[in-house]
């Protein structure tokens, strides 16, 4: 106790010579990405992805018409008295409850591809890649962190 301990990673690390596990991608590896409502509490009638679905480097994209059935309910074993808590699908079937609530799922061969389908999924406006592009264009969403769509998903 209170003595320094030698950091044998540091070399590596501060010399730009680290292995990172999100820099690996072994060939065939799918990126996921969610599409994400804006809305804190809204009715869904209507998702559709095809156009995300359509998109170059994209696996797939699936809604919770598509996937609900098939992997069944998520709770988990912290159920609060009374029956609340989380939700018990993977995505937002009928209304979501918050902003961020996950209303859809892309599969795809890059990140970058992935994050671009969540924009395609929620009737975003595309991506400009550049601040220069989305200077020059209204069309343009700016990037947002992670893969979460800046366009009205419930509708």
């Amino acid at each position: 106790m209170g003595q320094s301990v030698a950091r044998l990673e540091d070399p590596r690390l501060l010399t730009g010579r680290g292995r990172y596990v999100a820099n690996m991608t072994p060939p065939g590896t799918g990126h996921v990405a969610f599409a994400r409502s804006t809305r804190a509490r809204a009715r869904i009638t209507r998702l559709d992805v095809t156009a995300a679905a359509s998109l170059d480097g994209v696996w797939g994209a699936w809604t919770a018409t598509d996937l609900n059935g098939e992997v069944g309910s998520l709770r988990g074993s912290l159920v609060l008295p009374g029956g609340g808590g989380p939700p018990d699908h993977l995505l937002a079937d009928g209304d979501v409850r918050f902003v961020g609530d996950p209303v859809a799922v892309i599969v795809a061969a890059s990140p970058a591809a992935a994050a671009d389908a969540t924009g395609s999924a929620a009737g975003a406006r595309p991506a400009c890649r550049s601040a220069s592009a989305r200077a020059k264009s209204s069309r343009c969403r700016s990037r947002g962190a992670g893969a979460s769509a800046s366009g009205s998903t419930a509708r």
